[in-house]
């Protein structure tokens, strides 16, 4: 078992208990020095972290097993489209390490679907993460 940081669609809940069947939410948390953007083409973007030393994004942190990071991988098109990295993350004040995907390539800004972006929002809302840097990467994927 491993601890796992989301910020796009997998901080869905709904989503992830039909993909990653062992995985369980453990809490949100704050990483810094990363923002969020989406990048991909128009409609068809999806998020990824930058590192930026002047932002703090919040993230859903899950425990996985190792049949969900199958899952995960093939899911985030690793390694073609998504990289796996460990990020430093403090859990109720306690240091940890945590697995990231990030993508790849910067294909450029670009909006998301609608459904993509609603399938996020509402994992914000599952996961108790403030929704104000989502929007905040929409309105800079739209510049």
């Amino acid at each position: 078992m491993k601890l796992y940081i989301a910020y796009g669609s997998n901080t869905n809940h709904e989503f992830m208990a039909s993909r990653c069947l062992d995985a369980e939410f453990i809490s949100k948390t704050v990483i810094r020095n990363y923002r969020l953007e989406f990048h991909g083409i128009e409609n068809n973007s999806y998020l990824t972290i930058v590192p930026d030393d002047s932002s703090k994004i919040e993230v859903a942190v899950w425990m996985i097993s190792e049949n969900d990071e199958k899952s995960l991988d093939n899911y985030e098109s690793f390694p073609e489209l998504y990289r796996k990295e460990m990020l430093d993350i403090s859990l109720n004040g306690t240091p940890k390490q945590a697995l990231v995907y990030i993508m790849n390539e910067d294909a450029g800004k670009a909006i998301p679907s609608e459904s993509y972006f609603n399938c996020v929002l509402d994992g914000y809302l599952d996961s108790g993460i403030n929704t104000e840097q989502l929007f905040e990467a929409m309105i800079d994927a739209k510049i």
